[in-house]
């Protein structure tokens, strides 16, 4: 089984850690991952960073 390196991140998105999670994705070594990028944009709303928010989802959607 391959370990889960978003784990933290979505832990600190639970808790509301706008920062850690964001800086827990730069960490990340696939960071384009669909969730993983569900996951920054997230993270960048809760942190008051709507441009990276946007981004985010539309990176997402060009994706899928």
């Amino acid at each position: 089984t391959e370990p889960d390196h978003l784990a933290p991140v979505r832990e600190a998105v639970h808790q509301g850690a706008w920062q850690a999670a964001l800086d827990g994705l730069s960490a990340y070594p696939a960071a384009r991952s669909p969730e993983a990028i569900e996951l920054r944009a997230q993270a960048a709303y809760g942190a008051g960073d709507f441009e990276d928010c946007i981004a985010a989802w539309e990176e997402l959607y060009a994706l899928h």
